[in-house]
């Protein structure tokens, strides 16, 4: 409406002009055509290669999972061979204690296992009690001493003798422990003992007294057979 509250009329004048379509339009349309399809070809191509790509990456993963596979099944294949290994070694071991150890017992948290009679090596006896996975016995106090001269005294013949873990091979009068390498501080040393001397260094408990003395580390006699106490951690 004007400012006379009259209404507004508005209008405009279009133009429709048709175009001859002529040839070089028709060939500019198909330039961009051609044009927009190898664009499109190339994405299409670029596509197919990363297709690829993944689908090469995915026989890679395939290939590296199946070596893989085959080096846990070889894994698995060793670890059983190695565990019939140990169950055998286990096995064996079993039998040689029961050719070797006479009688066991336990004090305060420890096991003890008496061999039957051998030839003296406290050193190769000690490695014995390796094996079985202790060492010689090591006495720490005169209670421990007495339960296992008691024990060792009620098993196999007491006249046969018993060594320890303890030497003082190379610092004559002062007693150590063979594998804690501790000093030996608790004695009940028989009459007369330690006789002492460069060829007396190793400890033996004596079944008949129930008491300590010292003598040879290795003496091998037949007419003098010793047994040997293991002590093992329970």
């Amino acid at each position: 409406m004007d400012k006379g509250g009259h209404p507004l009329s508005v209008w405009a004048d279009t133009v429709v002009e048709e175009r001859p379509i002529g040839p070089d339009m028709i060939l500019d349309r198909m330039k961009e055509m051609d044009t927009k399809i190898k664009e499109l070809d190339a994405k299409d191509k670029e596509l197919e290669s990363k297709i690829n790509a993944i689908d090469a990456k995915g026989k890679e993963l395939d290939v590296k999972e199946n070596e893989m596979d085959a080096k846990i099944k070889t894994i698995e294949a060793r670890e059983q061979e190695m565990n019939s290994k140990v169950n055998n070694f286990r096995t064996r071991l079993e039998n040689s204690k029961d050719a070797i150890i006479s009688a066991t017992t336990s004090y305060r948290g420890h096991n003890y296992l008496l061999s039957k009679p051998i030839l003296v090596n406290v050193h190769e006896a000690n490695r014995l009690c390796r094996l079985y996975g202790g060492y010689l016995a090591e006495i720490n106090d005169k209670q421990e001493f007495q339960l296992l001269a008691d024990f060792s005294n009620s098993h196999e013949s007491v006249t046969i003798d018993v060594m320890l873990g303890a030497t003082d091979e190379g610092h004559e009068g002062r007693w150590t422990f063979l594998t804690s390498r501790g000093n030996m501080t608790s004695f009940v040393w028989e009459v007369s003992q330690p006789t002492g001397g460069t060829d007396q260094n190793c400890l033996y408990l004596s079944t008949t007294a129930k008491k300590m003395f010292d003598d040879a580390c290795l003496k091998y006699s037949s007419s003098w057979p010793k047994r040997f106490l293991c002590e093992v951690n329970a």
